[in-house]
C-alpha cells in the first residue's frame, strides 16, 4: 500500500532525513511504482515527481542530501492500484485555484467512484482514482470561494464520501495550511487493518538537528513548531495514531481543528 508524510511548521525546516526514510520504504517490491515531493513556498510550490521506485532514484537520492526548505511538504511513495505506471499516475497531484497551487496526495482505493462529468473544470491527467476525487473536490471548492472554513468543510465532506468507497488516507495542502484525513490502511487480505495515519508534534528550541527525533528535521530557528503525519512512524518517537474518520487541520506546525469527517462544521 501506498506511504504518505505531511508537514507542517512554524517556520521553513529541512526534510531530507525524514523523505530519505520515506523513500527507502519505495524499494523494489514495495511502493516501487513511484514517488513524489511537493515544498509549498507561498502560493507556489517546488515538485518532484519520477514514476521509477524511490529507493533506486538518483532524484530521491539528490533530494535526501541536498536541502530544500519548507513549512509545508507532502510526500507520496506510490504502489500502483489505479492507471499504470507513468508520471501523469504520480503523486502529489498540483492544480491552480485562486491564484496559488493546491496540493493532494492519497493513500487507499475507491475502485468505485466512477468517471469525472465532462463538465468539470477540473480534469485529471492520468488514470488513477486519487486524482478524479482531487478533480471532484477542487471544483467543490472552487463553487464555494475562497474561504477557510470551507475548505476545510469541503475536504471534510469529501473526506467522508470517499471512505465510503474504500480507505481515503487524505493530504491536501494550499497557503500555509495542511489538511488531514485519517482512514485505515490494509497490509493485505490476511492482515488486520492498521491505523491510516499517524502524527507527532516537536517543539524545538535550538538550531540545527534534532536529537530527540533522530535528526530527521533540521531547524533553521529557535522556537519553532514543527507537526509530522505519515503513514507509518519515521522515528522511535511516541507517534500517535489518529483514528478512523480523523481530520486535522494544521497551520505552520499548530494544529487548529481536529474533529470527524463528514461532521457539521458551521
Amino acid at each position: 500500500m501506498c506511504e504518505l508524510m505531511g508537514l507542517s511548521a512554524s517556520a521553513p525546516v529541512d526534510v531530507t532525513m525524514s523523505f530519505g526514510r520515506l523513500a527507502a520504504h519505495g524499494g523494489k517490491g514495495a511502493n516501487a511504482d513511484g514517488w513524489g515531493i511537493a515544498y509549498l513556498a507561498g502560493d507556489d510550490a517546488q515538485i518532484w515527481r519520477d514514476p521509477h521506485a524511490a529507493a533506486d532514484s538518483p532524484f530521491a537520492r539528490f533530494l535526501t542530501t541536498e536541502p530544500v526548505t519548507s513549512n509545508t511538504v507532502i510526500a507520496h511513495v506510490r504502489r500502483a492500484t489505479a492507471g499504470g505506471i507513468a508520471l501523469a499516475n504520480t503523486q502529489p497531484f498540483l492544480r491552480e485555484l485562486f491564484g496559488r497551487v493546491h496540493v493532494f496526495a492519497h493513500n487507499g482505493s475507491f475502485a468505485k467512484i466512477g468517471a469525472l462529468a465532462s463538465t468539470s473544470w477540473f480534469r485529471p491527467l492520468g488514470e488513477t482514482d486519487s486524482e478524479i476525487g482531487f478533480c471532484r473536490m477542487l471544483a467543490q471548492i472552487a463553487g464555494e470561494g475562497d474561504d477557510v472554513l470551507a475548505a476545510r468543510r469541503v475536504f471534510s465532506d469529501t473526506a467522508h464520501r470517499l471512505s465510503a468507497l474504500g480507505h481515503a488516507n487524505l493530504l491536501y495542502a494550499s497557503g500555509d495550511r495542511l489538511l488531514v484525513h485519517s482512514d485505515l490502511r490494509s497490509m493485505g487480505p490476511a492482515a488486520a487493518p492498521e491505523p491510516g495515519l499517524w502524527v507527532v508534534q516537536r517543539h524545538f528550541d535550538h538550531t540545527g538537528p534534532d536529537p530527540q527525533s533522530d535528526g530527521i528535521i533540521g531547524v533553521q530557528g529557535s522556537h519553532m513548531v514543527v507537526t509530522v503525519v505519515a503513514s507509518v512512524p519515521l522515528t522511535d518517537e511516541a507517534w500517535r495514531p489518529l483514528p478512523r474518520g480523523t481530520v486535522l487541520e494544521i497551520d505552520q506546525g499548530a494544529i487548529v481543528y481536529e474533529g470527524l469527517a463528514g461532521a457539521d462544521l458551521g
